[in-house]
């Protein structure tokens, strides 16, 4: 009964030592695609998520623990001497638990999906880990969140090769989500990634230009949706809702400078609304 309550207990641990709660939603980014082409059947479809899930929780893992050890203690030096010998060991071992079993899942699906899950577990080591740490370098570190999810569009069909060109379209819609949120998301960070020496885009040009950046991206966005839109890409629900999802970038822009909202409640209330967009999407391709 003792090893049962423990082994229970463990699993809130393991879901925060993952950040299960910060990229659940990532895992709509595939389905989109999957939404538009009807392509993989319900097995591939279970293997696709679990196959992504495993490479989250590997790209948010790595990126915490080298956060812990170098940002809060704002050390620039290696964290695989920061930790006692068997924290450390338990520590790695669950970070690099999840990439065999992605590969494997992948390697299901097709020989596409396995180098491009490959080429995703790369990406998310180079931004994370020392002496790469991608993510210390201003609009470098902002625009490699590019890389680190939209590739997952290309997951949602079986056969990468005659679907790419199809498919890109949904790939650079995420990749706008993508990059407005990483700004918000640097926005809320500014004064941590300060102590910690991190020039992240913030920082290195100030919050106001960031949001001027943004502001710049957001309507980059709206003229793209519309363009799909013209094409017979997307319909109208897509399309209103990519318009609303740009208005909002700029109330929210309007509100932080009044003071009359906080950058943490900034980037939560965007986070829902680009999930709102992202379901929005998926019903459209999938209706049509």
């Amino acid at each position: 009964m003792i090893n049962m309550m423990t082994s229970v207990s463990l699993i809130p641990n393991l879901l925060s030592f993952y950040r299960v709660k910060d990229w659940i939603h990532f895992l709509g980014i595939p389905l989109l695609c999957h939404c538009k082409f009807k392509e993989l059947n319900y097995p591939q479809l279970f293997l696709l998520v679990s196959g992504c899930a495993l490479y989250l929780c590997f790209a948010f893992s790595i990126n915490n623990w080298t956060d812990r050890f170098i940002d809060i203690n704002h050390q620039n030096k290696n964290p695989f001497f920061n930790e006692i010998k068997s924290e450390k060991a338990c520590h790695l071992f669950l970070i690099f638990l999840p990439v065999f079993p992605s590969f494997c899942s992948g390697l299901v699906i097709s020989v596409s999906h396995f180098i491009i899950l490959l080429f995703l577990f790369l990406f998310a080591f180079l931004y994370s880990v020392p002496p790469f740490r991608m993510k210390r370098f201003p609009i470098i570190g902002s625009a490699m969140n590019i890389f680190l999810f939209s590739p997952m569009v290309f997951l949602g069909v079986k056969n990468v090769v005659s679907y790419w060109k199809a498919a890109f379209p949904i790939a650079l819609m995420v990749s706008f989500i993508i990059i407005i949120m990483q700004l918000y998301h640097e926005i809320e960070d500014t004064e941590d990634d300060k102590m910690a020496q991190i020039l992240t885009t913030p920082v290195k040009f100030g919050i106001t230009h960031t949001f001027y950046l943004i502001t710049v991206i957001g309507l980059l966005f709206i003229f793209y949706s519309l363009f799909l839109f013209q094409i017979g890409f997307m319909g109208v629900i897509g399309l209103s809702a990519s318009i609303l999802y740009s208005a909002l970038i700029f109330i929210s822009y309007w509100l932080f400078f009044k003071k009359s909202l906080d950058s943490d409640k900034m980037r939560l209330g965007m986070r829902w609304c680009s999930i709102v967009l992202g379901i929005s999407l998926a019903v459209e391709f999938y209706i049509n």
